[in-house]
C-alpha cells in the first residue's frame, strides 16, 4: 500500500508541480539575464540539453532553423510548447544527456543553462556533445561554479543533491 501511495505521490509531484516550480525558478530576473546573453548566440540546428520548461525559447532568433529539445521530461516539455510559438521546428528527445540519439557531427549549436550541475555523469555528457556538434560548431552554456571557500563548496554539494531530487532526475 505504501508504494501505491508514494507512486501517486511521485506522479503528481513530476506532472503537477515540478513544472510550476522550475518554471518559477527559472523566469527569476538573474536567470533571464544570462538567458538573453546566452541563448541568441545559437544558430542553425540546435540541440538545448535540460530544456526543462522551456525559459529559454523566447531568447532563440531567426537563425534557429531546428531546435532539438533534450527534456527526459514530457510534462516540463508539454508546460513550454503550451505557451511559445516558434519560427523553427521544435523537437523532444526523451532521454538522458548520457546517450544523445543524435547522428555525429549533426549539431550547429549547443545550448546548455543551468544543466550540468544536475547530471549523474558530467564526463559522458560532455563526451556526448563533442561527438554530436559539428566540427565548426559552437557550445554555448552558463553554469555556476564551485566555490574557492571550503564552506560554501560544502553547501553548493549539498544544494546540488538537493536540486538533483528535487527535479526528479529530469536533466
Amino acid at each position: 500500500m505504501r508504494v501505491v501511495f508514494f507512486a501517486i505521490l511521485h506522479t503528481m509531484y513530476s506532472k503537477h508541480i515540478l513544472p510550476k516550480l522550475l518554471k518559477w525558478r527559472m523566469d527569476q530576473k538573474r536567470f533571464v539575464t544570462g538567458r538573453q546573453w546566452c541563448v541568441p548566440q545559437a544558430k542553425g540546428i540546435v540541440l538545448e540539453i535540460g530544456f526543462g520548461a522551456g525559459a529559454n525559447l523566447p531568447h532563440y532568433t531567426r537563425d534557429v532553423s531546428k531546435l532539438f529539445a533534450f527534456e527526459p521530461s514530457k510534462e516540463l516539455f508539454n508546460t513550454a510548447i503550451d505557451s511559445i510559438q516558434t519560427t523553427f521546428k521544435l523537437s523532444q528527445i526523451v532521454t538522458r544527456a548520457e546517450n544523445i540519439p543524435l547522428a555525429k557531427n549533426s549539431i550547429d549549436s549547443i545550448i546548455c543553462t543551468w544543466t550540468l550541475c544536475s547530471v549523474e555523469n558530467i564526463t559522458e555528457v560532455v563526451q556526448e556533445l563533442y561527438r554530436v556538434l559539428k566540427p565548426n560548431g559552437k557550445v554555448i552554456f552558463i553554469e555556476h561554479g564551485k566555490s574557492k571557500h571550503p564552506a560554501l563548496q560544502i553547501f553548493q554539494n549539498l544544494f546540488n543533491n538537493l536540486w538533483r531530487n528535487v527535479q526528479a532526475g529530469v536533466t
